[in-house]
């Protein structure tokens, strides 16, 4: 349910404004896009300012971020990870279960979902993740007890639900 999005140069070169992020030793900063370039494994930015490779590998493992205000609008059942992160986590009656701490990234996405019983992993699939609510910051978990007494996450769920 975590839509793959294009990227597309277009995007990036019509920020206004951008940052790096970093480690706290190094802090973050403001960042003027000048180029970007699609690439076999994502999208190459140049940075104003940033003339050296050596320069360039400094900012490694940063994490590149907008402004809320910069942000693209999504398509429907589309969500930006930092606006899942937080939402109460409800199961199919109402209750509140737990909240969304993070969003595992891979070929099938997880919510990690901090619970009075502990760490819940929810394959983000529509048969485990209902009706997803950013207004109210709510998510619904499906079949909520099943997963949270599963030692595993069931081998064929990711295989479904795309």
């Amino acid at each position: 349910m975590l839509n793959r999005l294009r990227i597309s140069p277009e995007r990036f070169e019509s920020l206004k404004a951008s940052y790096l992020l970093r480690a706290r030793r190094l802090g973050d900063f403001e960042v003027s896009i000048k180029r970007c370039k699609i690439a076999p494994n994502g999208i190459l930015i140049t940075l104003d300012g940033i003339r050296t490779r050596d320069e360039a590998d400094k900012l490694r493992g940063a994490t590149f971020a907008v402004l809320e205000a910069d942000r693209w609008q999504l398509p429907q059942d589309a969500y930006y990870i930092s606006d899942l992160i937080g939402c109460d986590a409800h199961d199919e009656s109402g209750n509140v279960v737990g909240k969304i701490s993070s969003v595992i990234r891979g070929a099938q996405d997880i919510l990690s979902v901090d619970s009075t019983l502990g760490e819940v992993l929810v394959p983000f699939v529509r048969e485990w993740v209902g009706d997803v609510d950013m207004r109210q910051r709510r998510v619904v978990i499906r079949k909520f007890s099943e997963l949270a007494e599963a030692d595993e996450i069931p081998p064929d769920v990711g295989e479904r639900g795309h």
